[in-house]
């Protein structure tokens, strides 16, 4: 396939047949999310009834709350005046930071290569400050480097390419029988760079999330006038400050959602491309990930397919356990006890989990932190266990501080056991116990504008 019309057509005809593109959310990068959605809706085109068989209990209760909305006149079965349902997208703004602020532990493998690179920073510049050679490369074994060395966007097998075989040798504008086409080279060069899906995604995240900023940002009344909420607090003290402190909230917006979705793949690399030894999941770098169809994985050099394992024709060709397999597996859980639950999630789970969000989010005008409660929960439940390899971070970020000994044994506690459950426990008793001394020992009065005593004296409390 040397155009990209035959590129296309032919995963096209791929995902009709169900061989989706669907990687774990540890190898997915911006361009695996927009394949898999193109796949999933190809392949559910192509096979409706296949998937009502499926679907049909979730659109039965669809269907359901549909005819109750009708026959109600609206969501709320109460005060309908003030719960119009409206169009509301600067919720999906909101949940970022506060799913880092309740999950803030769970965050602890993102500010480890943070304190690596911060520390290699400092011994560059302590360095170069004692010698000319500014040249030399940092030897330190932290995730911060000073090489020009670039790895390749994906492992050998995966999306990674033999350059020295390929476009450099080709004609720019004609191609010769048998070599990729201008536009196919193009795609190849978008798709397949290491910088320029994540420059894209950047930037449109952030030219939506000033427009939602801009046009819809909802201020209900009742955030105005309750002053026992926190939210009272929140968006007095951020969001009503006024438009310039509005558009820059959407830094703290975007790197909670990096942080918080990296939390959900297992891994921190999103910082560092040399901190993938920090994702949950122990895999091999070098071998293509499972459900990888992408239509813009070139067989570029002396590899000639995506992956190396017989495609089945059908299930009945997969292959099964067996009693000593599964005798073999459970001694590995024995030596491992994380080995199952720190694998992630797929993409495909990953953005239903974003379009269920949405859905349940941007047609409520308040912003109210229990109206985060159950997608919290399906994303707490999603977050996969995370362990500390055998790698340099650790190492780096210990030397000279603590004897070998002692790191030894933390290191093996952190391999076997997620730490970040004791810390979890820990942040949620502190909140609780902070709410609660709030609302116990800190009531007051409601007065108006007058100083007159509202409510016949009644204490006011503050709550969430």
């Amino acid at each position: 396939m040397t155009t990209l019309t035959d590129q296309v057509t032919f995963y096209a005809w791929r995902y009709s047949v169900g061989d989706v593109h669907d990687p774990p959310l540890n190898l997915a990068w911006p361009d695996d999310m927009l394949f898999t959605a193109i796949s999933l809706g190809i392949a559910a085109l192509c096979n409706p009834i296949r998937v009502i068989r499926q679907l049909w209990p979730y659109i039965s209760v669809l269907a359901a709350f549909a005819s109750f909305v009708a026959w109600n006149g609206g969501v709320v079965l109460g005060d309908k005046s003030n719960h119009v349902a409206t169009i509301h997208l600067a919720q999906l703004l909101y949940i970022w930071p506060l799913f880092a602020f309740f999950s803030l532990p769970l965050l602890l493998p993102h500010v480890i290569p943070i304190l690596g690179i911060a520390r290699d920073v400092l011994r560059f510049f302590s360095r170069s400050g004692q010698s000319t050679g500014l040249s030399q490369p940092s030897k330190t074994t932290g995730s911060f480097k000073f090489s020009r060395s670039v790895k390749p966007k994906r492992p050998d097998g995966s999306k990674a390419r033999d350059t020295r075989s390929t476009a450099s040798q080709l004609a720019p504008n004609t191609p010769s029988p048998g070599s990729p086409s201008p536009a196919l080279r193009t795609a190849d060069f978008i798709f397949n760079s290491k910088f320029i899906p994540w420059i894209i995604y950047t930037l449109l995240t952030f030219v939506v999330s000033t427009a939602i900023v801009k046009f819809n940002t909802i201020i209900h009344p009742f955030t105005l006038a309750d002053n026992r909420h926190y939210m009272f607090y929140i968006f007095r003290y951020t969001i009503r400050r006024g438009s310039l402190i509005r558009f820059m909230l959407i830094i703290p917006y975007t790197i909670s959602r990096w942080m918080v979705w990296g939390t959900l793949a297992g891994c921190a690399n999103w910082i560092s491309s040399s901190s993938r030894e920090l994702c949950s999941a122990r895999y091999n770098v070098n071998e293509p990930a499972p459900y990888t169809s992408y239509p813009l994985w070139i067989a570029w050099g002396t590899k000639k397919t995506q992956t190396d394992v017989e495609y089945p024709q059908d299930m009945s060709q997969m292959p099964s356990f067996s009693a000593s397999t599964d005798g073999e597996l459970q001694s590995t859980v024995e030596d491992d006890p994380l080995l199952v639950s720190a694998e992630p999630t797929s993409t495909s789970t990953g953005l239903i989990f974003l379009l269920a969000t949405t859905l349940s989010l941007m047609t409520a005008p308040l912003v109210e932190p229990r109206y985060f409660i159950l997608p919290w929960v399906m994303w707490r439940l999603l977050v996969p266990a995370w362990r500390v390899h055998d790698h340099a971070h650790v190492n780096s970020l210990f030397e000279g501080v603590a004897p070998r000994s002692i790191v030894g044994k933390t290191k093996e506690v952190f391999k076997r056991n997620d730490v970040r459950l004791v810390l979890e426990t820990l942040w949620f008793v502190a909140i609780n116990v902070a709410t609660g001394y709030v609302f116990l020992m800190k009531p007051y009065v409601w007065k108006d504008d007058q100083g007159r005593i509202l409510e016949d004296g009644r204490l006011q409390r503050f709550m969430w």
